[in-house]
Formats: structure tokens, sequence, C-alpha cells
């Protein structure tokens, strides 16, 4: 306002905090999250759930919600990228700022299971290979009664991005997703350019986290069959895309073709 000035504060062993300043200097708090100041922080309740993919075994974290109690459902939200399980050794704080957009301390706070996952990933099958890890991890997790299957949401950036677009194109899954900077078409994105490099990206989708192997010309179909916004008309559920003009690794044109998309298949969504 004209007579004060807002700020967040917060610290290692303090919860953020939300303070207004006046003009003669008087501070006042406007909001602080759980916890108290000096306070060590609560006993979480964590998993680490085993599963297999075609004969391989793989690792996934889930963090219970800050107040699990037996008997009552609780939503989960799935933060994938690449391989997310070694995140439960990293000590976090809840906090509405989080530079990939998700802080998944906030949301066991908010008493939500978050499953940090490590993916399979199959040669020039990503988006195959990720769908069937989900598949595996949903009916693990339907064995924990406190999972509400029906309230599953997916959340990535930039790869998991791409990722989340797939899931959630997929239609099967999720109730909501949440994709940052994500790529939506690997044939246009191996064509294209990004500042970051300066070269052409089918070396990203060739020999990188897509996993094509083979170039465009050589594998077109499985290029499209990995492409998330192909899969577009399955897609049933609202999502959150958002993307950085400026962004100088992944070109912002791939979130704006998945969201244009779903406006001509008349589907639901935001695009920040």
């Amino acid at each position: 306002s004209d007579d004060s000035i807002s700020f967040p504060a917060h610290s290692y062993d303090q919860p953020l905090s939300i303070y207004a300043i006046s003009k003669d200097a008087t501070r006042k708090l406007l909001y602080r999250s759980m916890g108290k100041d000096g306070a060590k922080p609560p006993i979480l309740k964590k998993e680490i759930i085993r599963y297999e993919v075609k004969g391989e075994h793989y690792n996934a974290a889930l963090l219970y919600p800050l107040n699990y109690r037996k008997g009552i459902k609780y939503p989960v939200i799935f933060n994938i990228y690449e391989k997310k399980s070694k995140d439960i050794t990293t000590h976090m704080l809840p906090s509405l700022y989080n530079n990939q957009g998700f802080d998944p301390m906030h949301y066991v706070y908010q008493d939500y299971f978050v499953l940090l996952p490590d993916l399979a990933y199959e040669t020039g099958e990503a988006g195959h290979s990720i769908s069937q890890s989900v598949e595996e991890l949903v009916k693990i997790l339907d064995r924990n009664k406190s999972v509400d299957l029906d309230r599953m949401a997916v959340t990535g950036v930039s790869f998991g991005g791409y990722e989340s677009f797939y899931l959630m194109a997929k239609g099967k899954w999720f109730k909501t997703g949440y994709a940052g900077v994500g790529i939506a078409d690997l044939p246009s994105n191996a064509m294209g350019f990004t500042k970051s490099t300066g070269v052409p990206n089918y070396f990203k989708d060739e020999r990188q986290q897509a996993r094509m192997d083979r170039s465009l010309f050589d594998n077109y179909q499985g290029y499209l069959e990995n492409s998330p916004i192909y899969h577009l008309r399955s897609m049933k559920q609202p999502i959150l895309i958002w993307l950085g003009q400026k962004d100088a690794n992944v070109n912002p044109d791939q979130s704006r073709m998945f969201f244009l998309g779903m406006k001509r298949l008349g589907k639901k969504g935001v695009l920040l």
C-alpha cells in the first residue's frame, strides 16, 4: 500500500513469515507458516517404495502428511524428474518460495502425500516407460489405504514438464497437473534451436533425456508416439502450465503449442 511495504522472511531454523513495515518503521506480522521459532522440526513419516518395470528395480520416496492419521485418506502429488528419491535426504523447509515452483515440504505440511519416484526409461520409449512406472507405482500405492487414488496430481519442471505433459495427456491417473517449461512436440524440438547452445536441438532428443537414440527421419513414428501433444485428445483433467518468455534452454513455444492444442480440443487449463 502507499504507507507500508510487505516482505517475506525465513531462515534455516525459522518458518516463512510475511511482514508489513510502515513509514514509522512499525513492523506487523501478516502471516507465518506452521512451525515455531527455534523449535526442533517435527519427525515426519517417510517410506521407500521398491517397484519393478521389465525386470529392473527402482525406488520411490513417499513423504507422509504432517498430521497423518490411519483411517483418513489423503491426496498425493507425484513430483517427477528423472531420479527424485534421493531428495528424501535433503533437509527442506516448508516454503512458498522455490526456484522449481514446487516445495514438497509445503504440501506435506498441508497434509498431502508427496511421492518422489525414480522413473524407468527405455531407449526410444521415454513416454511409454514413464507411463509403465506410474502404472506400477499406482498398484503399490493402492495397498496403502490412506492414499486417495482419486485425488492424485503430477508436477515437474523442464524434462519433468515434458513428463507431466505426457502423463496428463494420457488421461489415465491424475486429477490435475502442474507443468513448468515442458516439451510438447519432439519433432519440432529436435529441428529447433535454443539460445543456450546455439546449435540444433536434435542432439538433445537423440542423446540426452528424451533418449530417442535415432534421428527424427529414422524413427518418425517413435517421435510422434513419445510427444505429449499427439495424445491430447485423451486428456480428461485440467492442467496448469507455466513458461518463461526469455527461456534460453527450452523454447517457450513448446508450452504454448500444448496450450493451443488444449484450446482447440476444448480442454481446460491455465497458461502462465
